[in-house]
């Protein structure tokens, strides 16, 4: 009887399991259903016999066909319904066959782009160690290593060794994102190697002096010191003055953007200072990026330096009725000043003017 008793629960405790097994495949059916795009080029009927076609062919030639796409002359509903099932695919691989479709040199690198991209997106684990030869091919673009850069850092110190030495020893393609990642895991070490590189100005302005330029603003944004900040502008003042370089206009707008991030009235001021058509046209970004520099000089108290200043800055604030406005309080709440130095009291009254004449 116990025998008898013990084989009829075995029996529906299998049927229990067996239950579920199949409520769990439909659940995950209905979950990787994929919905038919309601106005796409396709029939209803067109559609499933497309999805099935695909749903049919493993992860490797879904990546192959894709490859071939020209996606200028392919349906739209027909690239949406390889994405879904090719995020399917990818829910099911295993993460050393995801890395092996991504590392093969038939994978297009806008097609790696998209893979790297969705599997961040969807939380699909991805075999970072077998992603890296990536990074040591010359066929690979940068945008794919950058990319990878990004993603290794995400995973937090586990890669800092690796982003180190990139930084250190890497091309021109990536250096710069090599060092600006460092910098998110161990900031000191990128900044250690930022300075170094900056110690040298001898040659030409380059990609690893850019990297460098940039990682450094970051570090004095982030941590303001003016001894540091005029150390800075000097290096940065040497850079447009006597460093050649193969493209000036992207040399000058590095240094003037890493400059005006700063928000400090250092460098600020610097950059007020520059001449030359080259600089004009710079200026509304500078002021802008700087806004809250400009406002804070209204609240000090006047002198030559600080009202050249806001003439400097006057011309390219927006919008026009705020600068006016804080000229106006400034000249009177500092009227004895201005009654004792009349010359720099007609120049802001000229900017009020000028403002109510335009």
């Amino acid at each position: 009887m116990k025998t008898a008793k013990r084989i009829i629960g075995i029996v529906f405790l299998i049927a229990a399991l067996i239950l579920t097994i199949v409520i769990s495949v439909t659940a995950m059916t209905k979950e990787r259903e994929i919905p038919l795009m309601a106005d796409g080029s396709l029939s209803k009927k067109e559609a499933e016999a497309f999805i099935e076609e695909l749903q049919k062919k493993d992860l490797g030639s879904l990546i192959r066909d894709v490859n071939e796409l020209d996606f200028s002359k392919t349906e739209e509903d027909k690239i949406y319904y390889y994405y879904e099932v090719i995020k399917n695919k990818l829910r099911d691989a295993s993460a050393e066959e995801i890395s092996s479709v991504i590392s093969s040199p038939e994978t297009k690198d806008d097609v790696k782009i998209n893979i790297l991209t969705l599997c961040e997106a969807e939380g699909i684990i991805l075999d970072y160690d077998g992603l890296l030869s990536l990074l040591e091919q010359d066929t690979v673009s940068a945008p794919v290593k950058n990319l990878l850069l990004d993603l290794l850092t995400g995973k937090g110190d586990n890669y800092a060794d690796l982003l180190e030495e990139k930084a250190l020893s890497a091309d021109d393609a990536i250096i710069q994102k090599a060092l600006s990642d460092l910098y998110v895991l161990r900031p000191d070490t990128a900044v250690e190697i930022a300075d170094s590189i900056l110690s040298d100005l001898s040659g030409p302005f380059s990609a690893k002096i850019k990297a460098a330029l940039l990682t450094k603003a970051i570090a004095l944004q982030e941590n303001p010191s003016d001894r540091e900040i005029e150390k800075f502008v000097h290096i940065c003042d040497h850079m447009l003055k006597n460093m050649s370089a193969s493209d000036e206009e992207e040399r000058n707008a590095t240094v003037i953007a890493s400059l005006a991030q700063l928000e400090n009235r250092i460098s600020f001021s610097y950059l007020m200072s520059l001449e030359g058509e080259n600089y004009e046209d710079a200026k509304s970004f500078i002021v802008y990026e700087n806004k809250n520099v400009v406002d804070a000089l209204f609240n000090e108290k006047p002198d030559a330096d600080t009202v050249s200043l806001i003439l400097k800055a006057a011309p390219y604030y927006f919008p026009n009725e705020e600068i006016v406005e804080n000229i106006q309080k400034y000249l009177e709440k500092n009227a004895e000043y201005f009654e004792k130095n009349k010359e720099q009291k007609d120049l802001l009254a000229g900017v009020i003017q000028y403002a109510a004449e335009s």
